[in-house]
């Protein structure tokens, strides 16, 4: 991948793909080895789509990722605190990082009532958002804008049938991608039953 300036047009790609939750995770993978740095900023949203996501992750990424370069942000939660069966914290813990074993570090971005910490992130390596059936987005509903703004690359997914509609609104232009997310790279992995 190649690093550009949020200020240049975001390039925006949509792949219609038969296995999400592998191809999210190659992304990932393939992004940590052409890291800019020494540590690979990640951040990490909630869902079901994203638990399935993560937990491929953990299968492909155990051995091809150093996990103690890997300092990770939770860019949304639930409005639950991190020991709650719904929190995302929790659930990427548990499918990923109790998989991997560790991580450089681990930090939410935002509390559970919508408060930024002090240290936020200088920018984001990848940040995971999940797209929604009404056509809003996963992870960054309360993501800071200049965070996400900063970020190299975007990996929006969307799965289902339920997406369908929200994905035809972006792919036949109704909907523009880049008001969505104003990143420079968007990549949109598209479940085959999303897709029109």
């Amino acid at each position: 991948m190649t690093s550009t300036e949020p200020s240049r047009s975001p390039e925006v790609t949509f792949d219609v793909v038969d296995d999400l939750a592998a191809e999210f995770a190659e992304r990932v993978v393939e992004a940590f080895h052409y890291r800019d740095g020494e540590l690979f900023h990640l951040g990490l949203t909630g869902g079901a789509c994203a638990r399935r996501c993560y937990e491929q992750l953990a299968r492909h990424g155990e051995t091809q990722i150093d996990w103690w370069r890997v300092d990770t942000w939770w860019v949304d939660e639930a409005d639950v605190p991190p020991d709650h069966p719904d929190s995302h914290y929790g659930m990427a813990r548990a499918v990923l990082f109790d998989a991997v074993g560790a991580a450089y570090a681990l930090h939410p971005l935002l509390s559970p009532a919508g408060e930024a910490p002090d240290e936020l992130p200088g920018r984001l390596d990848v940040v995971h958002l999940d797209l929604r059936p009404d056509g809003s987005l996963l992870g960054a509903r309360r993501l800071p804008t200049a965070v996400l703004a900063r970020a190299r690359t975007a990996v929006i997914t969307a799965s289902g049938i339920e997406c369908r509609e929200a994905v035809k609104a972006l792919r036949q232009g109704r909907q523009d991608p880049v008001n969505l997310v104003p990143c420079a790279q968007q990549m949109w992995l598209v479940e085959r039953d999303a897709a029109n």
